[in-house]
């Protein structure tokens, strides 16, 4: 099984993998396997064509689909971006998967931020982070900051929506003083980055780069752009199953 593949299976690997790889669009619990198949695509094993095949059987056996029920209001919502990440050292290499989740919800204060609510899934990631990071704290930190600007693209959106097309200029004062139609909040399951972030005074981390990252998403909040940001216990974490292999995927659709 450590053995590489020759030129034809690594062919059909290939072809066999790019098919999989439209199940981007829709099965999200398939994600962090897909991405892991991918990170060996230019010189895979007989393990990893092993692994493409099981992925395989298993999504032709659990066929899934997106549900979207009716929300009480169309207007009255807000954007829920989800951010998880899974920092992981391996013998030879070190890696870190980074999960997020972004969902549209009822309720635009801050009190249906809190709890439990309807939604409609508009976007899930689960892919290898672009930085390179070197801690648990760093890998959270940087992938909540990534996970949040891609939030800026659907908010726009959804502002635009609401109220109707807006000029580019526009679009960057919404950006840098906030006045989103529809609020954004942001949940993280690292207690250590989020009292960081929202200390009375931010202190330099161990890692120094870092600090240009906390006061990033600090000035997001201090200018009402990032309406909240929330903690979550990881075992209530919706982008936990984004980044680990080991969360049961029906748990996930059922969410």
């Amino acid at each position: 099984t450590e053995a590489y593949c020759g030129e034809e299976l690594h062919q059909m690997y290939m072809s066999l993998l790019g098919a999989v790889g439209y199940l981007y669009l829709t099965r999200m619990d398939m994600l962090v396997f897909i991405a892991a198949c991918q990170r060996h695509a230019h010189n895979p094993q007989i393990i990893h064509v092993k692994r493409l095949n099981v992925i395989v059987r298993w999504v032709q056996r659990n066929p899934k689909r997106l549900t979207y029920k009716g929300m009480k209001s169309a207007d009255d919502t807000h954007l829920r971006i989800v951010s998880d990440a899974a920092f992981k050292k391996e013998e030879d290499s070190g890696h870190s998967v980074r999960g997020a989740l972004y969902i549209r919800c009822h309720g635009n204060s801050t009190d249906y931020m809190k709890g439990t609510t309807r939604g409609h899934l508009l976007e899930h990631v689960s892919r290898q982070q672009r930085r390179v990071v070197r801690s648990t704290f760093s890998a959270e930190l940087q992938g909540a900051c990534d996970t949040q600007d891609k939030g800026f693209i659907l908010v726009q959106i959804l502002h635009e929506i609401a109220t109707g097309e807006h000029l580019s200029s526009s679009a960057m004062k919404l950006r840098d003083h906030g006045g989103y139609a529809v609020p954004m909040c942001l949940y993280i399951d690292a207690m250590s980055v989020h009292t960081a972030i929202v200390a009375t005074f931010i202190k330099t981390p161990a890692d120094n780069s870092l600090l240009v990252h906390l006061h990033y998403l600090r000035e997001l909040l201090d200018h009402d752009v990032l309406h909240a940001l929330a903690w979550s216990d990881t075992r209530d974490m919706l982008g936990d199953g984004m980044t680990k292999g080991t969360v049961d995927r029906h748990a996930i659709h059922q969410v």
